[in-house]
């Protein structure tokens, strides 16, 4: 019996490519990139400009990632910093001692938005309306348990695709529009928090604008592909930060895209000016480049940036939960 099985799946393996025979889109996915991805391929092609890091993928190929599963799932490459859950829960307990709301904003991968230009056609048709990242709905749902407040922007971000572009095609950022959008949610979670007073509305407006950008992605692989973005501008523009803020922008470089210009495409128009916008009050920011699971707390502290905050919003890509070399270190939050 057990030798019928493994020839009917040889079989099916060389003459049936397009049948997939694992039992879930896990396992699908780890079937398709053993058989068709080159290990040291970073980027991935999809349907026509569409790009992706290879790091989404395997991200979203784990079932779980936390826990004693970190341990095999996790790129970190210190052992002990493995475990994204044991250092969130004590990052968000340190900070609720120091009177700091903590508001987690994990990005769901772009994949998981756009499995249709993104994936082959036989596992987008297998699980076509399923959500991909189910682990991360998983390790969401025990950060709340555990009282950690984290936003699942998945389904806001799948209403929002219908009308707006959530991820740009050359790039591995959120668009402007997502990051609005965000913003809007968050904000209503930081008017929610009863140990936050606002202390002065600032009258800002929105302008938008389009724009022609080349992603970070297609930059990487040397092609001048470009592609057209609306952009929402914040003005006036010297009013929207301020390190004097009780709001604290912590994160990856979605903090950064179309926020601080030059690489990261236009200025006024990511992430922390819309949420300047949304709340109506300047706010702190410190986004980094790369992994922002250890490296943009250290900064943190070494700033002493916690200092007078009342909420801190750690924004970046999902994919950190597994694919930080750096990892997740347990860290104080002030000197």
């Amino acid at each position: 019996m057990q030798k019928t099985k493994f020839f009917v799946f040889i079989f099916l393996s060389f003459f049936l490519p397009s049948i997939l025979i694992a039992d879930t889109f896990q396992e699908d996915l780890k079937f398709y990139l053993k058989k068709n991805v080159d290990n040291n391929q970073k980027i991935l092609f999809g349907d026509g400009n569409w790009l992706q890091l290879r790091s989404n993928l395997n991200f979203i190929s784990h079932n779980e990632f936390w826990g004693a599963t970190s341990k095999i799932t996790s790129k970190a490459r210190d052992l002990s910093a493995r475990d994204p859950l044991s250092a969130i829960l004590d990052f968000d307990r340190k900070l609720k001692i120091q009177n700091i709301k903590l508001i987690l904003v994990p990005i769901p991968v772009k994949t998981t938005l756009y499995p249709e230009k993104l994936l082959p056609k036989e596992i987008v048709n297998k699980y076509f309306n399923k959500r991909l990242d189910a682990n991360l709905k998983n390790f969401i749902k025990i950060l709340k348990e555990n009282e950690v407040t984290v936003v699942d922007l998945y389904e806001i971000f799948l209403k929002s695709k219908k009308i707006s572009k959530m991820y740009c095609q050359t790039d591995s950022h959120w668009t402007s529009k997502a990051s609005f959008i965000a913003a809007k949610y968050i904000s209503e979670l930081i008017k929610e928090n009863e140990n936050f007073v606002f202390k002065k509305n600032y009258s800002f407006e929105v302008k938008e604008e389009k724009i022609s950008i080349t992603g970070d992605l297609s930059k990487i692989l040397y092609k001048d592909d470009k592609e057209d973005i609306e952009i929402i501008k914040v003005l006036p523009t010297d009013k929207i930060l301020s390190k004097d803020s009780p709001i604290l922008v912590l994160g990856d470089s979605h903090t950064l895209v179309f926020s601080q210009g030059g690489e990261f495409h236009s200025k006024n128009s990511g992430f922390p000016d819309h949420l300047a916008f949304h709340t109506g009050q300047p706010v702190d920011l410190l986004g980094v480049r790369g992994s922002a699971s250890t490296v943009s707390r250290i900064k943190m502290v070494r700033q002493n940036r916690a200092k007078n905050k009342k909420v801190i919003i750690w924004v970046f890509s999902s994919r950190e939960f597994t694919e930080s070399p750096v990892g997740w270190k347990h860290l104080p939050v002030t000197k």
